[in-house]
């Protein structure tokens, strides 16, 4: 990377600067003119890194955890430096992806400590500096698009980083006025070692295909994506961004809120041994992604409230319960996909007693059909999004 100078004059801190994230974030930082403190608990690795560029570049320990490495890190930038423009908070950590039931107390303080409480601290020791200075700030918290899309296994790990997220936009609107802004950037997994730890499954190149083939842009995250991610949000060209979540996953968050995966297939009183066979043909069926298969679940059902003919307009039953909206253009042909399940069924001969469900407000054009036949077939299936989750129902 060739220097520049948008940085330059300014005096950065940068937590958890050993490797990764936070290395590429002070390289990054330093080849842009500023002056960086990088700190971490693992010296060797903080002072590799300080010595690739030691004119801008120097290292400090610390324990983001600690109280008294806050104060001896910002007085050293004051007394080295005399002030302190930006501070990211990169320092992080987890445990491995497992049952969330299995995670001990030491891992669960553990994580809550380093990736919560450090913001908490930094924010303690910080912002009264920064006031005093008068002349704003920019503070940039590491997220991750676990904040905004949790999955299981690492529960109490995207909790803490939900917590971050929250945090920043509060701590945003609080400190604005005072010219100080707080944004997150927000990470996809990246190839750092941490494949595993992450997803609990096995670091082989056929489980990062299955992964990398839910990320439109085809990739994990790279270290360089975050450095200049966080280089824009240091910068001057970043003076009006305040209280904002910079996802960085090459489109992944965009494909879970346009794209819908086939969650819930459901059906009452369906022996065991048909649901089997139908959850391992329902992926294959309906063209799952090879990440969304993994997803697949089978559950007993209930009635649906409004019917609407499959290509019409017109409702039967409790029509003011039942909307319909456009299904994005990239989407299946879904009853046609569902038609070999239902024949399937109909070959089985199920025909089961239904209980009421409420009809879910779909974010999506549901084609719903009421055949004469006994058989109804309910395929569920759910978008989630960082405001919540949204339920659509195939009639069958």
């Amino acid at each position: 990377m060739s220097q520049g100078s948008r940085l330059q004059g300014k005096v950065a801190i940068v937590t958890g600067g050993g490797n990764g994230f936070g290395a590429a974030i002070a390289r990054r930082f330093g080849e842009e003119g500023a002056k960086v403190i990088v700190t971490d608990v693992n010296v060797d690795g903080g002072e590799k890194v300080a010595a690739q560029n030691p004119s801008n570049l120097i290292f400090q320990r610390q324990d983001v955890t600690q109280e008294a490495d806050w104060n001896t890190v910002l007085d050293l930038a004051f007394s080295k430096f005399g002030r302190v423009d930006v501070l990211v908070n990169n320092a992080g950590t987890s445990y491995r992806n497992k049952p969330t039931a299995e995670v001990t107390e030491e891992e669960w303080e553990r994580v809550f400590k380093v990736n919560v409480k450090s913001i908490y601290l930094a924010t303690k020791a910080l912002t009264p500096r920064l006031i005093e200075q008068g002349q704003g700030g920019s503070v940039i918290n590491i997220s991750s698009t676990g904040a905004s899309r949790p999955r299981p296994g690492l529960v109490w790990y995207n909790a803490t980083k939900g917590a971050v997220t929250n945090a920043t936009k509060g701590l945003a609107a609080e400190y604005g006025p005072h010219n100080i802004r707080f944004n997150t950037v927000a990470p996809l997994l990246s190839g750092t070692g941490l494949f595993s730890m992450f997803t609990g499954m096995e670091d082989t190149p056929e489980n990062r295909e299955k992964f990398i083939g839910n990320v439109p842009l085809g990739r994990l995250t790279d270290v360089d994506d975050i450095a200049n991610m966080c280089l824009y949000l240091a910068s001057d060209e970043a003076r009006f961004i305040n209280g904002t979540e910079m996802v960085v996953d090459g489109g992944k968050l965009h494909r879970a809120l346009t794209c819908i995966g086939f969650l819930y297939i459901t059906n009452h009183d369906v022996p065991k041994d048909v649901i089997s066979d139908l959850e391992h043909a329902l992926p294959k069926l309906f063209a799952l992604d090879p990440v969304e298969k993994d997803k697949v679940a089978l559950y007993n059902s209930s009635h649906f409230l409004g019917y609407s003919q499959v290509g019409s307009e017109t409702t039967a039953g409790v029509a003011d319960k039942h909307e319909q909206f456009e299904f994005a253009p990239e989407l299946p042909d879904l009853w046609r996909l569902g038609l070999p399940l239902y024949e399937r069924l109909k070959e089985l001969n199920q025909t089961p007693p239904l209980a009421p469900l409420p009809f879910p407000n779909p974010a999506a054009r549901v084609l719903c059909a009421a055949p004469e036949q006994d058989l109804h077939l309910y395929v569920v299936f759910r978008m989630s999004s960082p405001y919540g989750e949204t339920k659509q129902v195939l009639i069958i």
